[in-house]
């Protein structure tokens, strides 16, 4: 009530519930990769949506990935 700002951001917010995306990548070097993935809606243009995959906490994913990284080093 007291935020301009947010009074005009309210009516038009787009809130989803939240769903869990867990994506498995087979790497060629690496074997099995498992991430949980989140995607975005760009706010300049609706059409656009960037998508982040993250290690999925509890697997070796995260350390395989920095394996391959210390490799090209």
């Amino acid at each position: 009530e007291n935020s301009r700002e947010f009074s005009l951001w309210w009516p038009i917010h787009n809130v989803e519930n939240e769903q869990e995306v867990v994506k498995t990548i087979c790497h060629p070097a690496l074997g099995e990769l498992i991430f949980e993935h989140t995607s975005y809606l760009v706010a300049d243009n609706a059409e656009l949506k960037m998508y982040v995959n993250t290690p999925l906490v509890g697997t070796d994913t995260e350390a395989k990935i920095r394996s391959l990284v210390d490799r090209a080093k």
